[in-house]
């Protein structure tokens, strides 16, 4: 086990952090769960702190959740949220237990979900579906040979027996699926997206969450990379058209319709995206986190 401390590696959060415990390694050998997307991680807590959430049971979706690392993060740094931790491929999945397992209570608050998320045309729609046991799904599935590996094998239906033996089957759900049949007591305010590629196939199942004021997410993070015959463009105009036209690349700066494409600030051709509501939108989606968070608490 080893602990996370306040201020590392240079990134200076200015603010001071909760410790985390953690098992193994977080994305990479040498990284801890602050220090990964340290820039990203300081933007999300400033956004906590400055709307007062900290102590609120907020929700947030992580889709891709990898090594757990933001997980961890903004688990510890806002004690009261509720944190559903979506991941398709079962070594970082299985991986994450462990680091729950050394954080006290934090368990309790985190809500993981082997899944992958695609389009209605791709998952079973079926929301009921989501959080029983693996064995009642029948609904169409993606195979893994629980290696630690980015994708996955191939898609197939569960009921063809098409999975290879010593692969798992891993459930095709859609964004709508989840926020619509979690019973998890919160708000959703943060969405977290990365999924090496996949961002649009999973948002265009997400519509029904963005379009609805009195559910939608008031901030979206997701990576984004400007690479031939790759959807994040698509992604990109998705999010817009959905109402977050109000978008900044944080690893350059570059804000609105000018930080597209990403200029690769940090890493080659790829930038890290907030979107927000207009700024009316946004406040009001905020009050109404803060409102309903209100009754949860009482």
């Amino acid at each position: 086990v080893k602990k996370g401390p306040d201020r590392i590696f240079g990134c200076d959060f200015e603010r001071k952090l909760p410790s985390i415990n953690y098992c193994g390694r977080i994305q990479r050998p040498t990284h801890q769960p602050y220090r990964w997307e340290c820039r990203l991680k300081k933007r999300l807590f400033q956004l906590i702190d400055n709307h007062s959430l900290r102590e609120v049971p907020f929700m947030m979706l992580d889709i891709g959740s990898a090594y757990a690392d933001w997980v961890l993060a903004v688990g510890s740094y806002a004690p009261q949220s509720r944190i559903i931790s979506v991941e398709a491929n079962v070594a970082p999945f299985q991986n994450m237990f462990k680091h729950l397992l050394v954080n006290a209570g934090l368990s309790e608050r985190i809500f993981p979900l082997l899944a992958a998320t695609m389009g209605e045309e791709r998952a079973s729609g079926n929301s009921s579906q989501i959080f029983v046991s693996e064995n009642n799904w029948v609904g169409p599935v993606i195979c893994d040979n629980g290696a630690d590996a980015q994708g996955v094998l191939n898609t197939v239906d569960a009921r063809s027996n098409a999975c290879r033996e010593g692969e798992k089957a891993i459930p095709i759900i859609t964004i709508d699926n989840i926020t619509m049949a979690t019973k998890i007591p919160g708000v959703l305010f943060f969405v977290k997206i990365d999924i090496e590629g996949a961002e649009f196939e999973a948002l265009s199942g997400a519509k029904a969450t963005l379009l609805n004021p009195e559910r939608r997410p008031c901030v979206i993070f997701a990576e984004m990379k400007h690479t031939e015959g790759s959807s994040y463009k698509d992604a990109f105009d998705f999010l817009v058209d959905a109402g977050y036209s109000e978008m900044e690349d944080i690893d350059s700066g570059l804000k609105g319709a000018d930080s597209w494409p990403p200029r690769g600030a940090i890493f080659s051709k790829e930038g890290n995206y907030e979107f927000r509501l207009p700024k009316k939108e946004h406040e009001e989606c905020v009050a109404r986190v803060l409102q309903k968070t209100k009754l949860i608490k009482q």
